[in-house]
């Protein structure tokens, strides 16, 4: 009987393990569409490059990337790939710097399932911080 127990529980770490990531995925289709992230369709991420294969510091992650167009902002959530050469931040940037729309962009990814799901993502909360630290310093001298 232990022995059935221990080969279960052993199977259910490797579908856990070999299951993808699940992410929000939602393009930039209109700015009210993507910044909830309410009956956003999940994405299952399989391995979406060959270098995540082959080097251990790149991973497959969750996307969140806000810009403001025309005084709007818009959120990509996808999946995507962190680190190396295909790192999907900084693909996404010179995209839209290309497109001269890189104003107030910014771009986060995570690595558990649905953790592009929230509305704030990191990188706009630091963006914050440092601002209010900067008023604050720039009010005191």
């Amino acid at each position: 009987m232990k022995t059935l127990i221990g080969i279960i529980i052993f199977f259910a770490f490797c579908y856990i393990a070999v299951t993808a990531l699940k992410c929000k995925d939602c393009r930039l289709v209109t700015p009210e569409r993507c910044r909830t992230a309410k009956n956003i369709p999940i994405r299952e991420c399989e391995f979406l490059s060959e270098e995540t294969m082959t080097n251990l510091s790149v991973k497959t992650a969750c996307i969140t990337a806000t810009r403001i167009i025309a005084d709007k902002l818009f959120y990509t959530r996808m999946c995507g790939v962190r680190g190396g050469e295909n790192d999907t931040c900084d693909w996404l940037e010179d995209r839209f710097e290309d497109e001269g729309k890189v104003d107030n962009f910014t771009c986060s990814s995570c690595e558990k399932d649905l953790c592009n799901a929230s509305n704030i993502s990191y990188v706009n909360i630091i963006a914050f911080i440092i601002s209010v630290v900067t008023v604050v310093v720039m009010k005191l001298h």
